[in-house]
């Protein structure tokens, strides 16, 4: 409906109880076959929620530019980390939780259910503007808001 914030297109994501969304696991994405899924619903490889050998743990929550949209895992910003530290001599994982559309408030759910188990070292947080400020329906845009606080 209008008003309404976008969902992705539901080929990829499957109803999440507690987010609304969640990405649907996938060897490809229907959209762009550099894009993929793993079984537990994140980006790059899976990872023991305690590793028997503990390498430095990030994670990253996001919306689509975490989730690195339209490129492959390893040109995600999460995997590039990863990537430039165990090659400076720390080895080092990244958990890529990001997801296209997602909110700070969804984020937090994302953290508490899937992150936390995964004892990262680190948790890299990166939510673009736009999505946290869609209204749903009837509700009063922040746009709005900020020019009717302007004629008070």
């Amino acid at each position: 409906p209008p008003g309404s914030p976008p969902v992705p297109h539901t080929r990829h994501v499957r109803p999440g109880p507690r987010c609304l969304w969640t990405p649907r696991p996938a060897p490809t994405s229907p959209r762009n076959p550099d894009e993929h899924v793993n079984a537990a619903g994140y980006r790059g490889p899976l990872l023991e929620p305690t590793p028997p050998s503990a390498p430095f743990r990030i994670a990253f929550l996001g919306d689509s530019s975490t989730f690195g949209w339209g490129v492959p895992n390893e040109k995600t910003y999460a995997a590039t980390c990863a990537a430039n530290l165990t090659a400076s001599g720390i080895p080092t994982e990244s958990l890529n939780a990001g997801v296209i559309g997602y909110t700070i408030a969804q984020g937090t759910v994302r953290y508490n259910d899937l992150v936390r188990p995964h004892h990262p070292d680190v948790v890299v947080i990166a939510f673009g503007a736009i999505n946290d400020h869609l209204h749903g329906p009837g509700q009063e845009s922040d746009e709005s808001k900020k020019i009717g606080r302007a004629h008070v």
